[in-house]
């Protein structure tokens, strides 16, 4: 019987990027890329940074963003009446930095009028539609169940491909032992 390959990880920290492996059944992460932008006591939370709402742009959902049509990414399954922004200015209030000069959350209304001065570029910001989070331990007992593979990246690099191919480029910097899996197909009875 084929085992998917495995890591020694003991902590996920803020900043590191989850994976999935290839046939995780579960459709929220099917291929799914993970920023955690929280490690508090065991606990985790992170934004799904591969899978954007197929039915609204950012402008549908928020009117003072009129105009600007940015996508929306689908962060996770937890809270998906509320929008979560990362963004890459440290001058907003209360916003809390992940790593790499990222930063998550903040006055949305200051971000808002950052955007609208120009002294932030809206393409520099990730806004999603709820999250995924773990208990504490939860995670790493996923890890051990082999559910996720951890990278650990530079954030703006990772954010800055194409969502599409975020899930083979990690693949890809895991390794040639993690590389293959790349080539599994979605259902693999159609192998």
């Amino acid at each position: 019987m084929f085992s998917f390959p495995s890591q020694q990880v003991k902590k996920v920290k803020k900043g590191d990027f989850l994976i999935s492996e290839p046939l995780l059944p579960d459709k929220n992460f099917s291929r799914t890329v993970i920023l955690i932008a929280d490690d508090t006591e065991g606990r985790h939370i992170g934004f799904v940074i591969n899978k954007i709402h197929q039915e609204f742009k950012l402008d549908d959902l928020i009117l003072e963003y009129s105009g600007k049509e940015r996508d929306i990414y689908i962060g996770g399954p937890v809270q998906q009446d509320i929008i979560q922004v990362l963004h890459k200015n440290g001058n907003i209030q209360e916003s809390e930095l992940i790593k790499d000069g990222v930063f998550w959350g903040g006055d949305f209304e200051q971000i808002r009028q950052s955007i609208e001065n120009k002294e932030m570029d809206i393409n520099e910001c990730w806004f999603f539609i709820g999250y995924s989070g773990w208990l504490e331990n939860q995670l790493l007992n996923e890890l051990h169940e082999k559910s996720w593979l951890v990278l650990k990246h530079d954030v703006n690099t990772i954010l800055s491909v194409d969502y599409t191919l975020t899930w083979k480029k990690c693949m890809h910097l895991l390794g040639e032992k993690f590389d293959f899996l790349t080539k599994f197909p979605l259902d693999p009875r159609l192998n």
